[in-house]
Protein backbone atom coordinates (compact mmCIF):
# COMPACT_ATOMS: atom_id res chain seq x y z
CA UNK A 1 0.00 0.00 0.00
CA UNK A 2 2.63 2.33 0.94
CA UNK A 3 4.40 1.48 -2.87
CA UNK A 4 1.04 3.44 -4.28
CA UNK A 5 1.74 6.50 -3.29
CA UNK A 6 3.23 8.89 -5.62
CA UNK A 7 5.75 10.02 -3.01
CA UNK A 8 7.21 8.71 0.25
CA UNK A 9 9.95 9.85 2.76
CA UNK A 10 13.47 8.81 1.88
CA UNK A 11 13.49 6.78 4.77
CA UNK A 12 10.44 4.96 4.31
CA UNK A 13 11.79 4.38 0.90
CA UNK A 14 15.38 3.16 1.75
CA UNK A 15 13.39 0.81 4.51
CA UNK A 16 10.99 -0.63 1.98
CA UNK A 17 14.37 -1.69 0.17
CA UNK A 18 15.36 -4.06 2.75
CA UNK A 19 12.10 -6.22 3.30
CA UNK A 20 12.19 -9.67 3.26
CA UNK A 21 9.45 -9.59 0.50
CA UNK A 22 11.03 -10.05 -3.13
CA UNK A 23 8.45 -8.21 -4.37
CA UNK A 24 8.52 -4.67 -2.51
CA UNK A 25 12.32 -5.60 -2.49
CA UNK A 26 12.07 -4.64 -5.89
CA UNK A 27 9.71 -2.34 -6.52
CA UNK A 28 11.46 -0.17 -3.57
CA UNK A 29 14.83 -0.15 -5.52
CA UNK A 30 13.30 0.31 -8.95
CA UNK A 31 12.08 3.90 -6.99
CA UNK A 32 14.64 4.65 -5.58
CA UNK A 33 17.58 6.29 -7.22
CA UNK A 34 20.80 4.05 -5.56
CA UNK A 35 24.33 5.56 -4.84
CA UNK A 36 27.30 4.55 -5.97
CA UNK A 37 27.73 2.47 -2.53
CA UNK A 38 24.51 0.75 -2.47
CA UNK A 39 24.76 -0.63 -5.96
CA UNK A 40 27.59 -2.26 -5.28
CA UNK A 41 26.45 -3.86 -1.79
CA UNK A 42 23.27 -5.03 -3.85
CA UNK A 43 25.47 -6.12 -6.62
CA UNK A 44 27.95 -7.97 -4.20
CA UNK A 45 24.95 -9.41 -1.43
CA UNK A 46 21.64 -9.38 -3.15
CA UNK A 47 19.79 -11.94 -4.75
CA UNK A 48 20.03 -12.74 -8.26
CA UNK A 49 16.56 -10.95 -9.66
CA UNK A 50 18.14 -7.66 -7.27
CA UNK A 51 21.68 -8.22 -9.02
CA UNK A 52 19.83 -8.54 -12.25
CA UNK A 53 17.98 -5.20 -11.72
CA UNK A 54 21.28 -3.26 -10.30
CA UNK A 55 22.83 -4.92 -13.23
CA UNK A 56 20.83 -3.09 -15.15
CA UNK A 57 20.76 0.71 -13.61
CA UNK A 58 21.25 3.20 -16.06
CA UNK A 59 23.60 5.00 -12.83
CA UNK A 60 25.87 1.65 -12.31
CA UNK A 61 29.58 2.85 -12.20
CA UNK A 62 32.27 1.80 -14.90
CA UNK A 63 33.81 -0.41 -12.25
CA UNK A 64 30.71 -2.38 -11.08
CA UNK A 65 29.75 -2.98 -14.73
CA UNK A 66 32.90 -4.64 -15.02
CA UNK A 67 32.46 -6.16 -11.84
CA UNK A 68 28.97 -7.61 -13.01
CA UNK A 69 30.26 -8.50 -16.23
CA UNK A 70 32.21 -11.43 -14.17
CA UNK A 71 29.60 -12.41 -12.52
CA UNK A 72 28.80 -16.19 -12.11
CA UNK A 73 25.42 -15.85 -13.17
CA UNK A 74 24.37 -15.75 -17.09
CA UNK A 75 21.37 -14.13 -16.21
CA UNK A 76 22.97 -11.48 -13.95
CA UNK A 77 25.32 -10.77 -17.55
CA UNK A 78 22.34 -10.67 -19.77
CA UNK A 79 20.61 -8.03 -17.58
CA UNK A 80 23.93 -6.02 -17.96
CA UNK A 81 23.93 -6.41 -21.82
CA UNK A 82 20.99 -4.49 -21.79
CA UNK A 83 22.09 -1.76 -19.53
CA UNK A 84 21.69 1.62 -21.63
CA UNK A 85 24.60 3.32 -20.18
CA UNK A 86 26.78 0.21 -20.80
CA UNK A 87 30.78 1.00 -21.14
CA UNK A 88 33.44 -0.14 -23.85
CA UNK A 89 35.47 -1.96 -20.96
CA UNK A 90 32.23 -3.64 -19.99
CA UNK A 91 31.50 -4.83 -23.45
CA UNK A 92 35.41 -6.08 -24.11
CA UNK A 93 34.33 -8.67 -21.38
CA UNK A 94 31.09 -9.63 -22.42
CA UNK A 95 31.98 -10.26 -26.09
CA UNK A 96 33.77 -13.37 -25.00
CA UNK A 97 30.57 -15.00 -23.37
CA UNK A 98 27.59 -16.89 -24.08
CA UNK A 99 25.06 -17.04 -26.65
CA UNK A 100 22.38 -15.30 -24.39
CA UNK A 101 24.68 -12.69 -23.19
CA UNK A 102 25.94 -11.90 -26.98
CA UNK A 103 22.08 -11.61 -27.81
CA UNK A 104 21.38 -8.85 -25.55
CA UNK A 105 24.05 -7.06 -26.27
CA UNK A 106 22.90 -6.98 -30.03
CA UNK A 107 19.74 -6.31 -28.70
CA UNK A 108 20.64 -3.15 -26.42
CA UNK A 109 19.46 -0.09 -28.55
CA UNK A 110 21.62 2.29 -26.72
CA UNK A 111 25.08 0.65 -28.13
CA UNK A 112 27.35 2.91 -30.02
CA UNK A 113 28.79 2.03 -33.69
CA UNK A 114 32.34 1.33 -32.56
CA UNK A 115 30.78 -1.77 -29.77
CA UNK A 116 28.45 -2.82 -32.80
CA UNK A 117 31.35 -3.00 -35.21
CA UNK A 118 32.70 -5.23 -32.78
CA UNK A 119 29.85 -7.56 -32.27
CA UNK A 120 29.59 -8.04 -35.77
CA UNK A 121 33.14 -9.01 -36.64
CA UNK A 122 32.68 -12.38 -33.86
CA UNK A 123 30.78 -13.35 -37.30
CA UNK A 124 28.01 -15.11 -35.47
CA UNK A 125 25.13 -16.06 -37.50
CA UNK A 126 22.62 -15.47 -34.61
CA UNK A 127 24.13 -12.07 -33.77
CA UNK A 128 24.64 -10.88 -37.22
CA UNK A 129 20.83 -11.74 -37.84
CA UNK A 130 19.94 -8.95 -34.89
CA UNK A 131 22.16 -6.61 -36.16
CA UNK A 132 20.61 -6.50 -39.51
CA UNK A 133 17.16 -5.95 -37.83
CA UNK A 134 18.61 -2.68 -35.89
CA UNK A 135 16.80 0.29 -37.03
CA UNK A 136 19.11 2.78 -38.33
CA UNK A 137 21.91 0.78 -38.65
CA UNK A 138 25.59 2.16 -38.93
CA UNK A 139 27.17 1.96 -42.12
CA UNK A 140 30.63 0.20 -41.40
CA UNK A 141 27.92 -2.20 -40.14
CA UNK A 142 26.01 -2.77 -42.90
CA UNK A 143 29.18 -2.89 -45.02
CA UNK A 144 30.75 -5.66 -43.00
CA UNK A 145 27.25 -7.57 -42.99
CA UNK A 146 27.37 -7.28 -46.71
CA UNK A 147 30.52 -8.48 -47.32
CA UNK A 148 28.93 -11.72 -46.07
CA UNK A 149 26.95 -12.25 -48.75
CA UNK A 150 24.27 -14.01 -47.02
CA UNK A 151 20.86 -13.21 -48.41
CA UNK A 152 19.34 -13.53 -45.00
CA UNK A 153 21.47 -10.95 -43.74
CA UNK A 154 20.33 -8.91 -46.86
CA UNK A 155 16.69 -9.42 -46.76
CA UNK A 156 16.74 -8.62 -42.90
CA UNK A 157 18.36 -5.09 -43.67
CA UNK A 158 16.23 -4.69 -46.17
CA UNK A 159 13.39 -5.12 -44.05
CA UNK A 160 14.28 -2.47 -41.48
CA UNK A 161 15.61 0.33 -44.53
CA UNK A 162 19.15 -0.41 -43.92
CA UNK A 163 20.55 0.31 -47.43
CA UNK A 164 24.54 0.46 -48.67
CA UNK A 165 26.03 2.96 -49.63
CA UNK A 166 28.43 0.41 -51.31
CA UNK A 167 27.32 -2.03 -53.52
CA UNK A 168 29.54 -3.87 -56.06
CA UNK A 169 28.08 -3.77 -59.65
CA UNK A 170 27.46 -7.76 -59.17
CA UNK A 171 26.09 -7.08 -55.92
CA UNK A 172 24.01 -4.84 -57.24
CA UNK A 173 22.52 -6.31 -60.55
CA UNK A 174 21.77 -9.53 -58.35
CA UNK A 175 19.86 -7.74 -56.34
CA UNK A 176 18.42 -5.87 -59.41
CA UNK A 177 17.59 -8.92 -60.68
CA UNK A 178 16.52 -11.19 -57.49
CA UNK A 179 13.08 -13.00 -57.41
CA UNK A 180 12.02 -11.54 -54.19
CA UNK A 181 10.70 -8.19 -54.18
CA UNK A 182 12.45 -7.31 -50.53
CA UNK A 183 16.00 -7.69 -52.23
CA UNK A 184 14.71 -5.74 -55.10
CA UNK A 185 13.83 -2.66 -53.04
CA UNK A 186 16.55 -2.65 -51.58
CA UNK A 187 18.66 -2.22 -55.08
CA UNK A 188 16.02 0.50 -55.82
CA UNK A 189 16.84 2.32 -52.71
CA UNK A 190 20.41 2.40 -53.76
CA UNK A 191 21.61 6.47 -54.22
CA UNK A 192 23.77 5.51 -57.30
CA UNK A 193 21.99 4.03 -59.83
CA UNK A 194 22.17 4.27 -63.25
CA UNK A 195 19.90 5.31 -65.38
CA UNK A 196 19.34 1.71 -67.22
CA UNK A 197 19.02 0.29 -63.86
CA UNK A 198 16.68 2.67 -62.75
CA UNK A 199 14.68 2.11 -65.98
CA UNK A 200 14.05 -1.50 -65.23
CA UNK A 201 12.85 -0.87 -61.70
CA UNK A 202 10.57 0.94 -63.20
CA UNK A 203 8.85 -1.50 -64.65
CA UNK A 204 9.46 -3.63 -61.65
CA UNK A 205 6.03 -6.47 -61.36
CA UNK A 206 5.98 -4.83 -57.37
CA UNK A 207 3.97 -2.11 -56.76
CA UNK A 208 6.66 -1.69 -53.57
CA UNK A 209 9.37 -1.81 -55.67
CA UNK A 210 8.67 1.16 -57.80
CA UNK A 211 7.55 3.20 -54.86
CA UNK A 212 10.71 2.40 -53.04
CA UNK A 213 12.49 3.40 -56.29
CA UNK A 214 10.00 7.06 -56.76
CA UNK A 215 11.65 8.03 -53.38
CA UNK A 216 15.09 7.65 -54.75
CA UNK A 217 16.52 11.35 -54.75
CA UNK A 218 18.77 10.19 -57.20
CA UNK A 219 15.67 9.01 -59.59
CA UNK A 220 16.16 9.56 -63.09
CA UNK A 221 13.21 11.73 -65.15
CA UNK A 222 12.84 9.10 -67.67
CA UNK A 223 12.61 6.42 -64.78
CA UNK A 224 9.76 9.13 -62.85
CA UNK A 225 7.44 8.85 -66.09
CA UNK A 226 7.82 5.31 -66.46
CA UNK A 227 6.46 5.21 -63.05
CA UNK A 228 3.90 7.61 -62.75
CA UNK A 229 3.10 7.21 -66.43
CA UNK A 230 3.85 3.40 -67.64
CA UNK A 231 0.57 3.26 -70.29
CA UNK A 232 2.03 6.42 -72.07
CA UNK A 233 5.72 4.98 -72.05
CA UNK A 234 4.98 1.91 -73.59
CA UNK A 235 3.24 3.95 -76.67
Amino acid sequence: LLLFRKELPPAVLESLCFSPHLEIQRQALRRRILMPDELLGWAEQGCEEIQCLVAGDVNLPEELQELLARHPSETVRQALAGNPSLKAAAVTLLLHDTAPVLAALASNPFLPEPLLALLAQLNIPEINAILAERPGLAETVIQHLVRLGDETLLYRLALRGNVPEKLTPDQLDALIRHRLPTLRRLAAAFPRLHKNQQLRLARDPSPTVRKTLAANPGLHSDAKLLIERPDDMRR
